[in-house]
């Protein structure tokens, strides 16, 4: 099942809050025939809580590893020239935004 998280907390005292989420996008090019691990980190008072990979043809995904605030990934480029993928990485921060009313 799936339940979708709401990006605003309830409403406390007149006013609410919004998490604090930030989307890191880093891109990776991965020379011929190479294995590499990289990683996307979130800010020191965030926890990474979903992690994302958009990868061509050829730039296989061996695996990736969550830790609390990074993701490790694992990837073989099993063509002959080099490789350019997208991964990414969901933060949500220890503390909440400013108050919204």
């Amino acid at each position: 099942s799936i339940r979708c998280l709401s990006t605003t907390v309830k409403k406390k005292d007149g006013h609410k809050h919004d998490l604090a989420l930030r989307h890191v996008v880093k891109q990776v090019t991965v020379n011929p025939g190479q294995r590499v691990d990289v990683s996307v980190s979130c800010d020191d008072q965030a926890k990474g809580i979903v992690a994302t990979f958009d990868l061509p043809e050829g730039l296989v995904i061996l695996g990736h590893e969550p830790q609390p605030k990074i993701r490790v990934f694992r990837l073989l480029n099993t063509t002959s020239s080099a490789l350019e993928g997208t991964i990414d990485l969901i933060c949500v921060g220890d503390r909440t935004g400013p108050p919204r009313r």
